[in-house]
């Protein structure tokens, strides 16, 4: 159904080469497997698209995706994904390497797709990283778009927080969607030549590779209710209070389709784990839960966790910290501070956000270990851009480190 009671952005800008850019792409929503897989024939043949995605994860639960944007030059397709049967052809576009996807902060839309569809996505361009890189504080795609293209696009609360599952989608919603994936080709290109000029693009395209590796996986059913936030002064019996009010609320979100936090907070969670139970109606954000039939099973709930086997934490392993001398200690946390001293140095040279220039968690074992560079630069956590860029820096540093450790 192509929309013409859309506003079309009629916005435009220079690029850096001087290439007026235009905005007017033609916007039809897509409600049929048919014409969905003709749209899929069609993007494969771009040398890259557009992507974004909305759920409804603030109003239902589980949380599903409720709309699919693609654009290309030309066109914006937003998909409803409660219409369509069959996604399998969306998997061949989401992984087709000679088609670039450009989204904006892809680590949410990568895990959801994952979550829902098992898709993996190859060769993408991420315009918030890229704006990390050239410095930008903000980097919402609001605030980016302002900083980088002079546009403003509407980023109300109520839109963002919208019940994406409900049907017909309202025009303010639709338009919001569209401009999601309206403006990413120019965005795109623009961050592309700024980096490229600084000489950066290379750490952008790595850091988007690393980010199509990130993957949806489940909590560990034995040990997801110790992720409840403020859980870790429970010990014991209040442990066990805590595994069986976290599956109570699990299961009463799914009954009435609400997400668990709407059902009660994390921090009620672990007021419930330690109160006695003449308390627990007086505890304020119960809601329906302090009377009444609901009260009955939350209580049943919490008797459960009170007759079961206390629990323990699962065992920390005993780290290096562990095993060293005050002198040796507070060698380490000399070393650590000279560490982010040059990492925090760095970061105003390049004008770049510090956490970007080096691992925090590499950081501290080469604070234990000034002597392990190597090993570190062979590992997951430091970046190729990172090793070729400051690896010198950083040898020099540690040296310095270590001989001041020797003496």
């Amino acid at each position: 159904m192509l929309i013409t009671h859309l506003i079309p952005s009629q916005n435009s800008i220079n690029n850096a080469k001087g290439v007026q850019l235009k905005h007017h792409q033609a916007v039809e929503i897509v409600e049929t497997d048919k014409r969905f897989q003709e749209i899929i024939s069609l993007t494969l043949a771009e040398s890259q698209v557009a992507i974004d995605l909305e759920s409804n994860g603030f109003y239902h639960y589980p949380e599903r995706i409720c709309l699919f944007q693609i654009s290309t030059l030309d066109h914006i397709f937003l998909v409803d994904p409660l219409s369509i049967k069959d996604f399998t052809q969306l998997g061949k576009l989401l992984e087709e390497g000679s088609v670039q996807k450009i989204f904006h902060s892809a680590d949410y839309d990568v895990r959801s797709m994952g979550r829902e569809w098992g898709f993996h996505v190859n060769n993408m361009f991420d315009t918030s990283i890229a704006a990390s890189f050239l410095g930008s504080d903000k980097r919402g795609l609001a605030a980016v778009l302002s900083e980088y293209m002079k546009i403003v696009i509407n980023k109300d609360k109520k839109l963002q927080r919208a019940d994406w599952s409900q049907r017909p989608l309202k025009n303010d919603l639709l338009n919001y969607a569209a401009d999601d994936v309206r403006y990413l080709h120019s965005l795109k290109n623009i961050l592309y030549e700024k980096l490229n000029s600084l000489g950066r693009i290379t750490w952008v395209l790595e850091e988007c590779e690393r980010l199509t590796n990130v993957k949806y996986e489940l909590p560990n059913p034995e040990y997801k209710f110790l992720s409840v936030k403020g859980s870790g002064i429970l010990k014991g019996q209040q442990l066990s209070v805590l595994k069986s009010v976290y599956e109570f609320r699990e299961n009463e979100a799914i009954l009435n389709d609400r997400p668990p936090f709407k059902i009660f907070t994390d921090s009620v969670i672990v007021a419930l784990s330690s109160s006695k139970l003449s308390e627990i109606p007086k505890l304020k954000g119960l809601g329906k839960y302090s009377y009444g039939s609901s009260l009955t099973r939350l209580k049943k709930a919490i008797h459960t966790g009170l007759e079961t086997t206390p629990i323990k934490r699962p065992a920390k392993t005993h780290s290096q910290k562990q095993n060293l001398n005050q002198k040796e200690l507070n060698s380490v946390k000399d070393n650590l501070k000279s560490l982010k001293e040059w990492r925090d140095n760095w970061s105003k040279i390049l004008s770049v956000e510090s956490g970007l220039l080096w691992p925090m968690v590499s950081l501290q074992r080469l604070a234990k270990n000034p002597n392990s560079l190597t090993i570190e630069c062979k590992g997951d956590d430091v970046r190729k851009w990172q090793q070729n860029q400051f690896e010198k820096s950083m040898t020099n540093l540690l040296v310095k480190l270590a001989n001041v450790e020797s003496t």
